[in-house]
């Protein structure tokens, strides 16, 4: 784990005791929490070293933890054929543990009213602060992190066996709407206005009104990933519009481009935009890329991966 200051310098680093395929969040208080696929959960002090470490029954990957507002950590383990969604408290004891019999569960997301709600390998799950059941819906796989909308309502990308959906749920767990695409479709973020926008497997970017109409579609490369939106409406999202070719795309709020840029020889990750309006997005060559952007990001109801800067995972503010 490398924290690095705004000019790209190392501000520190912790070495873990395994390799870790996941997004830290970080408290207000900065505490920097992360999990590692050795099935530890790390909680790091803000200057970088140790304030605790929690052992979990399996290991943790891809799925980045999410913070409460009362401070809990949620985040899912992996144990053979089970799956744990796990509760721990800011000291790192266990508050609760959810078990189910499946091969993973998605990142969690927590509402403003404190649920949790994540994707699995076939449904749809809503859960109360204390771990009991508040609703599931069976759709179809889901990897990616869902996104909560102003309205409460809970936007899933959604795999099936002959296509896929992003599906829009109440908080009820009633559906809205689905749409539909020909491939999978990966974790949504949502505008100020409401719009969804995602990217699928066919190599588009799309952007879903309210009514769960589409706005429009901008065909740019492969990418599985959540795109970011500035406070000017613009979108910033990696993909690969061929094998060798990794780019940063920049496009307006009528889907029209802006610009791309050429970065990395990889797979990038989903970007965040900073305060000063840089937008820093991580690629499988290595580096840590920083690019200037037009504006900071959005105040929406879910404006990027794990809803902030601070990869929390929670609605609203």
């Amino acid at each position: 784990m490398n924290a690095l200051l705004p000019s790209g310098r190392l501000k520190w680093r912790f070495r873990a005791s395994g390799p870790f395929l996941t997004s830290p969040c970080i408290a207000p208080d900065g505490t920097v929490y992360f999990g590692t696929s050795d099935g530890l959960m790390y909680a790091l002090n803000p200057d970088g070293s140790l304030k605790w470490s929690y052992q979990t029954a399996g290991w943790i990957y891809d799925c980045s933890p999410a913070l409460s507002l009362d401070g809990t950590i949620y985040f899912g383990s992996e144990s053979s054929s089970v799956s744990h969604l796990c509760a721990l408290n800011s000291s790192g004891s266990l508050k609760w543990r959810y078990s189910k019999h499946q091969a993973y569960f998605s990142s969690p997301a927590v509402g403003a009213d404190g649920s949790v709600y994540l994707g699995g390998q076939d449904e749809a799950l809503a859960l109360r602060p204390d771990g009991s059941v508040k609703w599931r819906r069976t759709l179809g796989v889901m990897y990616e992190t869902p996104a909560i909308g102003a309205d409460g309502s809970v936007y899933f990308g959604v795999y099936t066996s002959d296509s896929s959906c992003l599906f829009a749920l109440d908080s009820n767990g009633v559906e809205r709407w689905h749409y539909r695409v020909g491939m999978f479709a990966g974790s949504p973020c949502i505008g100020p206005d409401g719009t969804a926008y995602f990217v699928s497997g066919d190599t588009n970017i799309h952007a879903v009104g309210l009514d769960g109409a589409l706005k429009w579609s901008c065909r740019m490369g492969v990418s599985s990933e959540t795109p970011a939106i500035g406070s000017d409406g613009i979108l910033y999202v990696g993909a690969k519009p061929t094998c060798n070719d990794s780019r940063v795309f920049a496009i307006n709020p009528d889907g029209t481009p802006e610009w791309d840029l050429q970065v990395g020889d990889g797979y990038l990750s989903s970007p965040a935009i900073g305060p000063d309006s840089v937008v820093y997005i991580g690629s499988y060559d290595g580096y840590l890329y920083a690019i200037q952007g037009s504006a900071p990001l959005a105040s929406s109801p879910w404006p990027k991966f794990h809803h902030d800067n601070q990869n929390t995972g929670r609605a609203g503010q």
